[in-house]
């Protein structure tokens, strides 16, 4: 189950990579869009005044700058989450995190995160019976 959870928190983490680089792009379109809000404005076919259209840019940069700092942390948890499993000691809590984490985001992150409670519980002793 260790290689399990480590190639799920890998998957996660390439995930989380790729969705780190789209957000920086969208903050530099935001950028754009607000810098160039005028001439958007001057030369589309819309019904929205430049300073809308420069509201709209703020309004997508800031929340691409949010989205960014959300998954930059989800990031550092996924790696400690990964790197607890050999660590030696059970440490359940980065599993718990990146359970409830993956409930609301990455299906990777989720399964990391079970298969990691199910190899600290292995290594306690506390997995199936033995006979």
């Amino acid at each position: 189950m260790k290689s399990a959870a480590k190639i799920m928190y890998t998957i996660g983490k390439i995930f989380s990579i790729i969705e780190i680089c789209m957000t920086v792009i969208g903050i530099i379109f935001g950028i754009l869009v607000a810098i160039y809000a005028k001439e958007i404005a001057a030369r589309a076919d819309v019904s929205r005044t430049s300073e809308e259209i420069y509201r709209i840019g703020i309004a997508f940069m800031v929340a691409m700058i949010i989205s960014f700092l959300i998954v930059t942390v989800v990031l550092c948890i996924a790696s400690y989450a990964r790197r607890s499993i050999d660590n030696g000691r059970v440490d359940a809590l980065p599993h718990i995190i990146m359970i409830v984490i993956g409930i609301f985001g990455d299906i990777f992150y989720l399964l990391g995160g079970v298969f990691g409670i199910i190899s600290e519980n292995d290594e306690t002793g506390k997995g199936a019976p033995q006979n």
